[in-house]
């Protein structure tokens, strides 16, 4: 039941946590890369932008895997819009000659650390090393971050293809957005609102999946619940009725039962929370695909919720004991072999 939960935590806030945590703009502007800079400036003069970061963005590959490698005009400008943050200690990464920072997830698939080399190959099919600097976190697609002086080294000439612009309230986006289009510089526009709903959409179809999970598990622990409060009351007919007979009333006959119910379940509630969180971040991991990250966390509200639901089956299986006892007949007992 927790797990269940614990899927929908880890997914739920990974479109909203990469666009806007990580992604702090609001539209990525792909460009002529044909153009000067001072007519990229001029696309993207408009009252509305408060902040830009050029950059070149190409592809690369790497163990079959395809990759951006962004690479800013301005490292300052980029840090505005785009948080590089060490994945473990969260503190800022800055871009060095001659290395790369890379993100999370492409690390974890590669098998890379700090100081490792990270090889792969450009569009052009010419193979490049270097060493990593960084892992940032990322949960979305694979990032490789490297300094223009380092491009300009080992690569072709740089050329800004790429602006990353955020604007002052985003009800003005429309209005800035079909300016630019109208450019004939201006290649596409990408909003990341737009794509922070298409993505969150496509999440969205995994809540059937876990509300599924959710439903049966809970339904299997209510069933064990009841299957064992059943069998208790069983296999202790003859004793139940003989305490009947010894003068204990209803009240006196449940709190005997009862009690060792209650306290099966709490002790079920406290292993099942140790073991279903650990088990959570196995599935988690186990699920997670190549192209994303998932937020392995459990909300407090989901703890809460399994408790609750829990202790709603223990208390319905209680009641329902209740009458069990209640309707235990003392001569036909006590007449039956032990």
């Amino acid at each position: 039941l927790l797990s269940g939960y614990a899927i929908r935590d880890s997914i739920e806030n990974v479109a909203t946590t990469q666009y806007t945590e990580v992604f702090k703009y609001d539209d990525s502007v792909y460009l002529n890369d044909k153009i000067s800079k001072d007519k990229v400036d001029e696309i993207v003069s408009d009252e509305h932008i408060t902040d830009v970061a050029y950059a070149r963005v190409t592809t690369i590959e790497s163990n079959d895997r395809t990759i951006n490698l962004v690479i800013p005009n301005n490292n300052d400008s980029l840090k505005k819009l785009v948080a590089l943050k060490d994945k473990n200690t969260g503190k800022d990464l800055n871009l060095e000659n001659n290395k790369v920072i890379i993100s999370s997830k492409l690390a974890k698939l590669l098998k890379l650390k700090i100081n490792d080399k990270f090889t792969f190959t450009d569009i052009n099919n010419n193979e490049h090393s270097f060493v990593i600097s960084g892992i940032t976190q990322n949960y979305l697609s694979d990032f490789v971050y490297m300094d223009k002086k380092t491009y300009e080294k080992g690569f072709e000439e740089y050329k800004i293809n790429m602006a990353y612009i955020k604007l002052d309230n985003i009800s003005n986006e429309e209005k800035v957005v079909e300016k630019l289009l109208k450019n004939e510089d201006v290649l596409s526009v990408i909003s990341t609102q737009v794509s922070l709903e298409s993505i969150s959409d496509i999440f969205a179809s995994l809540d059937t999946i876990v509300v599924i999970l959710v439903i049966f598990s809970g339904a299997l622990s209510f069933v064990v619940l009841y299957n064992l409060s059943y069998i208790n009351i069983s296999e202790r007919q003859r004793e139940i009725a003989t305490l009947k007979v010894l003068g204990f009333n209803h009240k006196e006959v449940d709190g005997y039962i009862l009690k060792e119910e209650i306290i099966i379940t709490i002790i079920g509630i406290l292993v099942g929370i140790l073991v279903g969180t650990l088990f959570s971040l196995i599935i988690i991991e186990t699920i997670e695909i190549d192209m994303v990250e998932f937020i392995k966390t459990i909300t407090h509200l989901s703890y809460f919720k399994t408790l609750m639901f829990m202790a709603l089956f223990a208390t319905f299986v209680n009641i329902r004991v209740h009458f069990t006892l209640n309707k235990i007949n003392m001569i036909e007992s006590l007449k039956s072999n032990e």
